[in-house]
């Protein structure tokens, strides 16, 4: 039986979405395919065919697929969203065969480095990673309240919560981006689809009409998700303040992302929220032909 790589077409994409949704775990499933459009995933990611194939086993009648990359670039970085084995192949080796592939054509496509996020307790992933030079940079956290334990109706200053539908958003992130590493979902190109494409509101907090905080949210089945979340001030109080005047009824909130590190993790403990998700963000240069 012949093996053979396959770069994904339109052509291909209902036969991939079957895969996937047949071999992913719920694990797995929660962390990758979060939208309800497959199609839309693949904006939202920036999924891009020529990073993107299939692994392919075929005899004279018949072929199947084994396992499934999917990879995005932006600018010189690259991002594997998802690398999937077929179930009853899995831990036989294919895991390395498909990412040693992608790292391949991602060098050829002259990027500088490629990240990946991995489940916390994927040990055997993880062992995997860091065996092709992967390097452990940020742990990131998804947290979840839902009994609205922060809330606070009032606070001592004064400080005004507004949504705008057309506020150029490039600056606003720039103007808070001061982290090192930053997530491929917390980057700006994908809360501008959020922002653009998915009815993502976009909330602001000010203090004597300067801009103090941003955040970027979906409602959905009484569901308050928090895609991204910035204060200037390391505040407690302002943070509980600002999720309470985000509420329009909900009874849960989800924040998607937020780093160990960050002062916000420790505050959302505090108050009450838990986690329910612990992924670590793992990255490694590449050797590209112009920089040999």
């Amino acid at each position: 039986m012949k093996s053979r790589f396959q770069l994904l077409d339109d052509q291909s994409y209902p036969q991939i979405f079957q895969f996937i949704e047949t071999n992913l775990s719920q694990n797995q499933h929660d962390t990758i395919i979060e939208e309800e459009n497959f199609m839309k995933m693949f904006d939202y990611l920036d999924i891009k065919n020529h990073l993107s194939f299939q692994l392919i086993t075929e005899n004279a009648t018949s072929h199947n697929i084994v396992g499934v990359v999917l990879g995005g670039k932006r600018g010189n970085d690259a991002y594997i969203s998802l690398i999937l084995v077929k179930k009853e192949l899995q831990n036989q080796g294919y895991g390395r065969v498909l990412l040693e592939k992608a790292l391949s054509l991602m060098s050829q496509q002259e990027c500088h480095c490629v990240s990946l996020e991995v489940v916390s307790d994927n040990l055997p992933a993880i062992n995997l990673y860091s065996s092709e030079g992967f390097n452990i940079t940020a742990e990131i956290m998804r947290l979840k309240n839902d009994h609205n334990s922060f809330y606070i109706h009032s606070i001592d200053q004064q400080y005004e919560v507004m949504k705008m539908d057309d506020y150029p958003f490039q600056p606003l992130y720039r103007s808070f981006l001061h982290k090192k590493n930053i997530s491929w979902i917390q980057q700006f190109r994908t809360l501008f689809i959020l922002l653009n494409h998915y009815n993502a509101e976009l909330l602001f907090i000010k203090e004597s009409d300067k801009i103090i905080g941003y955040m970027v949210l979906l409602r959905q089945n009484n569901i308050l998700n928090i895609y991204d979340i910035a204060l200037k001030k390391e505040n407690p109080e302002l943070l509980q303040y600002f999720l309470s005047q985000a509420l329009e009824g909900e009874t849960m909130v989800v924040i998607k992302t937020i780093g160990e590190d960050d002062w916000m993790y420790f505050s959302l403990i505090q108050a009450g929220f838990y986690v329910t998700k612990r992924q670590l963000y793992m990255e490694r240069l590449l050797s590209t032909e112009s920089n040999k």
